[in-house]
């Protein structure tokens, strides 16, 4: 239940109701919540949603949480109106599309989180999709509903019916008289982890329910580094000998495989030996915008995806001087931008991709910032941005950036509207 006092949100608990759909006994339910008032004091941490206070009130007790923005990332509650409309889409849809850096720093919390658990002596229960938040405006990661959460050593006593959703399970939680434990945690969060990264299908994820096992996405469908993916299956072996003994030794693996992507992935200056890739590249990646909004070279033919060729480029570079910088993964370039350098210390954004088969990724963000920088770093006080204003995904994307809707203008060779937007640095 929400509540607002003074100004400031609340989230409250309410035990010792006979309702309708109750499972236990009214006392039962205040045994139950004081004791998940217990597990929230003693794993009280920065992005645990906060305990303000747990009063007795006749014979009800009532635990009240600070209020926290975000969407939980498995909202049983909405599927339905997802089915019924196919344009909303899910929390955990959103995720999958967040820059690859955004979700790298949502796992970063995960590890922390359940590395504070084993510090304290317990062992997360019941941990799962449903009890992680995220604020898509802010970027905070909130943990909920640590409500099962129990102190070392567990064993399964109900088999099966072990707490947790079979999308993530592992093998021990479907095992009477198995232990549960830190090994079982990081079974978990890699289990997440592949959600956050990989592409399952819903046959797939349908499986799980059938075999009561969790299986890794093909390396194909796995966003991030060959070294992360194998990181991530060892977490999720079903064989608990071959997983990492702890969490911290999978955070850690976990932490040296980005620190091989972050160093495999790159932003460099374009040199002369790039410019025929280069061409290549931005012709596919605008190629898409084109088929999409219907362009051809005989309706549009200066239009980036047909307008571009080598001598164009080498123009940019030998003849304007543009700082041109492409984003490599190893030696294959898969993003491009150039900026145009314009009077009253303002400077153009040209030309900014990336290739098809690498979106999502976070390497539009990654380009657009260092252009930013790139900008500012040469003096500029303002980016000017042109967009085809129809496509209006890219100009909320320009908007997410800071970048600030100037205006539009018709031109006779060109069958779209041309936008235009500015970013101040």
């Amino acid at each position: 239940m929400g509540m607002e006092k003074d100004g400031e949100r609340y989230f409250c608990k309410i035990a010792g109701v006979d309702t309708v759909t109750a499972e236990v006994s009214p006392r039962e339910s205040v045994t139950i919540l004081k004791n998940s008032v217990r597990i929230y004091k003693s794993l009280k941490h920065p992005n645990l949603i906060k305990l303000v206070e747990a009063y007795e009130q006749e014979e009800l007790y009532i635990a009240v949480f600070q209020w926290a923005e975000g969407e939980c990332l498995f909202d049983h509650w909405n599927f339905e109106a997802y089915e019924k409309d196919a344009s909303l889409k899910s929390p955990k849809e959103k995720v999958k599309e967040l820059p690859i850096p955004k979700k790298l720093k949502m796992v970063e919390v995960l590890f922390s989180f359940l590395q504070h658990v084993q510090d304290k002596g317990y062992v997360a229960v019941d941990f799962y999709d449903g009890s992680i938040m995220y604020d898509f405006a802010t970027h905070k990661t909130t943990i909920c509903d640590i409500d099962f959460f129990r102190k070392a050593p567990i064993i399964n006593d109900v088999g099966q019916n072990w707490f947790g959703t079979k999308r993530l399970k592992a093998p021990e939680e479907y095992k009477e008289g198995a232990v549960i434990d830190e090994q079982t945690n990081l079974f978990t969060l890699g289990a997440l982890i592949f959600e956050f990264f990989g592409t399952f299908s819903g046959e797939e994820i349908g499986q799980r329910y059938v075999l009561n096992r969790f299986m890794p996405c093909d390396f194909s469908r796995w966003q991030l580094n060959e070294e992360s993916y194998h990181v991530v299956s060892k977490a999720v072996s079903p064989d608990r000998c071959q997983r990492y003994a702890t969490v911290r030794e999978f955070w850690e693996a976990w932490e040296e495989a980005q620190d091989f992507w972050e160093g495999f992935y790159m932003i460099r200056e374009v040199e002369e030996k790039d410019l025929e890739e280069c061409v290549e590249l931005i012709r596919r990646s605008f190629g898409t915008v084109a088929e999409q909004f219907g362009f051809t070279e005989e309706n549009a033919p200066r239009f980036t995806a047909f307008a571009t060729d080598k001598q164009r480029l080498v123009w940019h570079m030998m003849g304007e001087k543009r700082p041109m910088y492409v984003y490599l993964d190893g030696e294959k370039i898969v993003g491009y931008y150039s900026l145009f350098m314009q009077e009253n210390q303002e400077c153009e954004l040209s030309n900014l991709c990336v290739s098809p088969d690498y979106r999502h990724r976070g390497i539009g963000e990654a380009l657009l910032n260092h252009a930013f920088d790139k900008g500012k770093e040469l003096g500029c006080k303002k980016v000017n941005v042109g967009i085809v204003e129809e496509n209006v995904v890219l100009r909320k994307w320009y908007e997410e950036q800071g970048c600030v809707h100037l205006g539009t203008k018709k031109f006779e060779h060109f069958p779209f509207t041309c936008g235009f937007m500015k970013k101040e640095l």
